[in-house]
């Protein structure tokens, strides 16, 4: 998990810079998505990382796990990130399609995710079409939040 530790380091700041504090930042990143945690992740029976490389350099992923939460046939995507100078570029699209044919694969009819609400990125997901669920508020430790919509769509 060393390469996706490295991307994600890269990308994170610049994507919640105007949406969080660097207090919470450098929380979540040592904590949530520090590369012992991303391991932990990987070694979970239901959780599974999809890598996109171009150019042998990896530029993308995204990190599913099936029957979340006991919610048998629905698939949440924890995360997606893309290299910075990468997007753009159709990757992203492409990424979530295969993250949903992967989900398929995996006998799941529905994908759920989280995202800020404040993030930009909503509006990529709906164009993906992905719906607004509801909204929530996840406490973190240290008094932080994530204050996210959760969206889905069917498989």
């Amino acid at each position: 998990m060393p390469e996706v530790y490295q991307l994600l380091k890269t990308v994170f700041r610049p994507t919640y810079g105007a949406i969080l504090t660097e207090e919470q930042m450098t929380w979540m990143l040592d904590n949530i998505f520090s590369e012992a945690a991303l391991c932990r992740q990987q070694a979970e029976p239901n959780f599974q990382f999809i890598l996109l490389y171009q150019d042998a350099v990896l530029s993308g992923f995204s990190a599913i796990e099936c029957d979340y939460d006991g919610q048998k046939l629905c698939c949440k995507m924890h995360k997606l990130y893309l290299s910075s100078n990468t997007q753009g570029l159709g990757l992203g699209r492409m990424l979530v399609t295969e993250t949903e044919e992967q989900a398929r694969v995996l006998g799941q009819q529905q994908l759920i995710l989280n995202v800020n609400r404040y993030n930009k990125a909503r509006h990529f997901y709906e164009k993906m079409g992905f719906e607004v669920l509801y909204e929530e508020d996840i406490p973190l430790e240290n008094g932080y939040f994530m204050n996210d919509f959760v969206m889905g769509k069917k498989l």
